[in-house]
């Protein structure tokens, strides 16, 4: 409930959400919104986007997850169907794999792992997905080639559903 019961003209009331992600999700949640009009008594409802992606749930690993023997363990483990997606697509952007790197690391959450990929210009990552009191890993692979400004994705996770979305938001900002 909010604090007011009548917001005037001209003015707003900020309310505090706390989300928790219960299981994977893919589509847009939305929000329910009611309340009486004023001056008919009428109860007015609207359903909102509610601006939370499944990436709002990435959290950056311990650091005991980021070394490159704890990647490759993690990542065939990460084997069965269902739990890669790899794809390539065109760049949005120039590729900087600087500003690439930090764009994970910072916008996702994401631990870069340096020398598990022996080419410079790839990124390899890990992050950890929050579901239901649980932390899942999340393992990246990104290749670049700056000269056809195209990307290869490849993303495991131990959910399909988790692991489809993940990879097209990530494709949808680079």
């Amino acid at each position: 409930a909010l604090a007011q019961t009548v917001i005037g003209p001209e003015t707003q009331v900020q309310h505090v959400v706390l989300v928790r992600c219960v299981a994977e999700f893919k589509d847009v949640m939305l929000m329910h919104v009611e309340w009486m009009h004023p001056a008919t008594s009428t109860k007015v409802s609207v359903d909102l986007p509610f601006p939370v992606m499944l990436t709002k749930f990435l959290c950056t690993p311990p650091p005991s997850a980021l070394a490159a023997p704890q990647f490759i363990e993690a990542w065939k483990a990460l084997a069965a169907p269902g739990m890669e997606l790899q794809q390539v697509f065109h760049a949005g952007s120039p590729i900087d794999v600087a500003a690439v790197r930090k764009f994970l690391a910072e916008g996702f959450r994401f631990g870069l792992i340096d020398g598990v990929d022996s080419k410079s210009t790839n990124v390899v990552a890990i992050g950890a997905l929050a579901v239901d009191e649980h932390n899942h890993p999340v393992l990246l692979r990104l290749e670049t080639n700056a000269d056809a400004q195209m990307y290869r994705i490849t993303l495991r996770t131990p959910s399909p559903a988790a692991t489809t979305t993940l990879a097209s938001f990530i494709m949808s900002q680079l």
